[in-house]
């Protein structure tokens, strides 16, 4: 469309109301036909729709919205077998992401992949190369469990040479690892890492999977260096925010390794960005603010952790609804804040709640299911609540040695963390039974 790529955006819009006015005074111009069943686009609907995909390249986010919702609404018939309704259909979807309005833009995406299978085939080769696409995205919305289907049926159902593979085995070591299953995920990495062809942001997200298990594992020194990796793979290749991220990463690890670890323009530049990105993609804020805030609680910032991780929380919910993984992850992490704060009440308040979700979303044998008993086992044990402390400290303990193995930091922190609870627990009742007497 020359004409309209040279055409000032003011230009496009009386363009738009234009067409909307012959559209609306012209009905029986815009009616869809109906061939052999299939509704087809008629020409004010095609120049809507092309239209808004020219906004939405232009980065008009809210008249691209205006346009193919437009050309959208005045399709008439059964759209579920039309491509040209999944063609711009695909583009909103497209826009309401750019808008911040996920939930929305899923809505779209689903829509187009009906579309496409009611016209293919459910396994047809295109459907699953578009399945792949769409589980990628869903990961990135914060849907791990609706990705994990859609990615697995892409997986079993493709050819194993096909050039799509490496990609597939990313994207579910992502989904595996927001739904806590690091095992899988590391062995989804390791699957992409030997099929080779990676690019550079391929490699990035591998090897943040990995950093990411081997600090759920304790391993926080080989958790840096994976990081490090991280940043020396992507450096050139993603936007300044991503590799902030990557920086405060490397930060909570190296801390928890116990090794001092100057953050304090970390920190400012870290919050100053956050600040920031109110025009930019949520799950960049979400996750970073949950790091951001995760970094400022281990250096005890705690009125600038409270901040981000309320706005980590905010973000998630706002993403992908309050019973996702990722809300449920900043919701943790608040309760962390609260029990360093002493605000035992409200840790363990929260902590409860995120327990029960994360034990109905995610199962009751999951390892992040386990750090939420271990965390609301130590607010109880602060509350002199032992015996329940020391009952959580078991059930955390068992899903450790289960999904982690016997010899992992971390489970090794759990075995002793009950430990002592129980020895807590019988100098309590030997007290008890003194006074007494």
């Amino acid at each position: 469309m020359p004409v309209l790529a040279k055409a000032p955006l003011s230009a496009l819009l009386a363009g738009y109301l234009a067409l909307t006015a012959i559209a609306i005074a012209a009905p029986s111009y815009s009616l869809s036909a109906q061939t052999d069943g299939r509704a087809e686009f008629q020409p004010i609907e095609t120049t809507l729709g092309y239209c808004g995909e020219w906004a939405l390249n232009e980065r008009g986010y809210q008249l691209a919205d205006a346009l193919l919702s437009t050309a959208l609404a005045c399709h008439i018939g059964n759209p579920d077998h039309d491509l040209g309704y999944a063609y711009f259909s695909r583009r909103l979807a497209r826009t309401l992401l750019e808008e911040e309005k996920p939930q929305a833009a899923l809505k779209w995406f689903k829509k187009c992949l009906t579309i496409d299978e009611n016209a293919y085939g459910k396994n047809s080769y295109f459907v699953l190369r578009e399945a792949a696409f769409l589980a990628d995205e869903l990961q990135d919305l914060g849907h791990p469990s609706e990705a994990r289907i859609l990615a697995e049926r892409a997986l079993q159902n493709l050819p194993p040479s096909d050039g799509l593979m490496p990609s597939i085995h990313i994207t579910l070591s992502s989904i595996y690892a927001g739904l806590g299953l690091f095992r899988a995920s590391e062995a989804e990495a390791a699957t992409a890492q030997s099929q080779g062809g990676l690019s550079a942001i391929e490699k990035g997200v591998l090897l943040s999977n990995l950093a990411c298990a081997q600090a759920k594992r304790g391993r926080f020194d080989e958790s840096a260096l994976l990081y490090g990796q991280v940043n020396d793979a992507m450096k050139d290749s993603v936007p300044p925010v991503w590799l902030t991220n990557n920086a405060v990463c490397i930060a909570i690890v190296t801390e928890r390794a116990g090794k001092h670890y100057q953050v304090d323009e970390l920190e400012k530049k870290s919050i100053g960005m956050i600040k920031e990105l109110s025009a930019k993609r949520f799950d960049y804020v979400s996750d970073f603010a949950r790091n951001a805030g995760s970094l400022c609680m281990l250096k005890g910032n705690y009125k600038d952790a409270e901040w981000l991780l309320q706005k980590a929380r905010e973000s998630a919910e706002r993403s992908c609804g309050a019973r996702e993984p990722l809300t449920l992850f900043a919701m943790h992490k608040q309760a962390e804040l609260y029990l360093a704060q002493g605000r035992l009440a409200e840790a363990e308040a929260l902590a409860a709640d995120v327990l029960a979700l994360r034990e109905e979303v995610l199962g009751s044998d999951n390892v992040e299911t386990s750090n939420t008993q271990q965390l609301l086992g130590q607010i109880l044990e602060k509350r002199q609540h032992l015996d329940q402390a020391a009952q959580l400290f078991e059930k955390a303990l068992r899903i450790r040695e289960s999904e982690l193995g016997t010899g992992e930091p971390i489970t090794t922190e759990t075995r002793a963390r009950l430990h002592y609870a129980l020895e807590a627990q019988q100098r309590q009742s030997y007290r008890a039974t003194q006074t007494g007497s």
